[in-house]
C-alpha cells in the first residue's frame, strides 16, 4: 500500500479504489492544535477520496484541540489491543491521549 504524507499526517493510499485512510500524525506533528482531514489527497497524478480515519491516527497529539472531519469520511477504526506483553492493556484509539481535544467536527456520512 502507498503512503503519502500531507501537513505532517501520514495517508494510506489504495490504489484499487483511489481511497485513503488517515494513518498517523508523524512525530514532528505530534504538536499539532487542529487539523482539517482534507476530502481529497493528490498523489502519482491520483486523486484519492479520504473515506477513513486509522485506529491510531491522532493517538498522543497533547495540544490537540480541535479536528474537522470531511463528509467524505464514511469510518473510524475501531481501537485495537496492543501487545499485551509489551504495554499491558493498552489500547490504540483514533484520538487517545489527546487531553486537551474539545471539539469534533464529525462526518455527516459516519456509519462506523
Amino acid at each position: 500500500m502507498a503512503e503519502i504524507i500531507v501537513d505532517g499526517v501520514r495517508y494510506e493510499l489504495s490504489e484499487d479504489t483511489l481511497t485513503a485512510k488517515v494513518g498517523m500524525v508523524e512525530r514532528d506533528s505530534i504538536l499539532l492544535e487542529s487539523y482539517t482531514i482534507p476530502e481529497t489527497v493528490t498523489a502519482n497524478g491520483n486523486t484519492y477520496q479520504v473515506t477513513m480515519i486509522g485506529a491510531d491516527a491522532f493517538n498522543n497529539c497533547p495540544l490537540l484541540e480541535t479536528v474537522i472531519i470531511p463528509d467524505s469520511v464514511t469510518e473510524i477504526e475501531d481501537g485495537r489491543q496492543v501487545d499485551i506483553f509489551i504495554y499491558l492493556d493498552d489500547y490504540c484509539s483514533a484520538f487517545r491521549k489527546c487531553q486537551r481535544l474539545k471539539s469534533i467536527k464529525l462526518s455527516n456520512n459516519l456509519k462506523k
